[in-house]
């Protein structure tokens, strides 16, 4: 085999440097790859928003960030505030009033002994749940405190894109081989299947909150109101979804008498409920791009292992970030 001329050997040598060093880099930088991805997914939902500010209304560079900050900010926490408030008044319901709470578990397993045989408060599970409950608090504690860590590391690294929105398009330009066509194509599918992820999941979740709010109040069921926005908030959860919600519900109903309203309630969960999400998503996310459904359900399998409760909306991004790079690699190498 003839060796390659020294111009060539060099060139390949320093291209497996640059390499290795590249993902060595990214290995020691695993850690912020979750607020990394956050800035990127703000950056799309609102660079638009900033040239609005900045090019038609002539704001200040600076001015017009902090808005967006403070505007996106309040966009994430008021529904997890809002959300936490409504766990916080059932957990300190259910510590006000133990033994209500375990009133309807001992129904619940007679019920469910009586048709499996299995026994859901034996003594091993009780000794798992006790064991298990000494390490919750601190856990807890200790996700929230990374959970703020790396929301503060995405909105300064946002704050860094947005300030040099106009920069950012000319740097991927100048440092992926795409050429000028190719770099204005891959920003265009990259703010479309980002719109589609992370405006669509959510306003399927609202979706499925409202018809299970819906149902939930036709058919007696207490607190409808929350039990409807824990349904959307369990749709991000793929297969099984919302059903952690209405079939414990309907069994709960069944179990405590209310046999039509039970029986209406799992029917309506499995004809209604769930259907929305097989239905709504096709029409939603194709709003949006053309985003299959299968990549949503293996994207939030993937993110929920990889980066915990923020891939629910990262997974699905992944996926479609690399099947759009393999694209527009096709584009350029392969059909040429």
């Amino acid at each position: 085999m003839p060796l390659l001329p020294d111009k060539d050997r060099n060139k390949q040598l320093a291209f497996l440097f640059l390499l290795a060093l590249g993902c060595y880099l990214f290995y020691l930088l695993s850690d912020y790859f979750t607020p990394f991805l956050g800035a990127v997914i703000f950056y799309m939902l609102f660079y638009k928003s900033m040239a609005f500010l900045t090019e038609k209304h002539k704001w200040r560079k600076s001015l017009a960030v902090m808005l967006i900050i403070i505007v996106s900010f309040l966009a994430i926490t008021v529904p997890v505030f809002l959300l936490s408030f409504l766990l916080y008044s059932k957990i300190s319901a259910a510590f006000n009033s133990p033994e209500s709470i375990l009133n309807i578990i001992h129904l619940i397993d007679e019920k469910v002994n009586a048709l499996t045989g299995y026994d859901i408060l034996s003594d091993d599970t009780i000794n798992v749940l006790k064991s298990k409950a000494g390490n919750l608090i601190p856990d807890l504690l200790g996700k929230v405190f990374d959970i703020l860590a790396q929301v503060l590391i995405c909105y300064f690294l946002l704050f860094y894109m947005l300030f040099y929105y106009k920069e950012i398009p000319a740097w991927i330009e100048k440092y992926l081989p795409l050429g000028a066509e190719n770099t204005a194509k891959f920003m265009k599918e990259l703010e479309s299947m980002t719109m589609s992820n992370v405006i669509g999941s959510p306003l399927l979740a609202l979706i499925q909150s409202a018809a299970a709010i819906i149902g939930f109040y036709l058919f007696g069921v207490d607190e409808a109101l929350f039990w409807g926005f824990m349904c959307g908030f369990l749709s991000f959860v793929p297969f099984i979804g919302s059903a952690l919600v209405y079939i414990p519900i309907g069994i709960l109903m069944l179990s405590l008498g209310k046999q039509w309203q039970g029986i209406a309630t799992l029917v309506y969960g499995i004809v209604v409920i769930g259907n929305i999400d097989n239905v709504m998503r096709f029409v939603i996310q194709k709003k949006f791009a053309d985003v299959h459904p299968l990549i949503t359900v293996f994207g939030v399998i993937i993110g929920l292992q990889l980066f915990g409760l923020p891939g629910l909306i990262f997974g699905p991004l992944m996926i479609s970030y690399f099947i759009l790079g393999v694209k527009i690699y096709r584009t350029n190498y392969v059909e040429e």
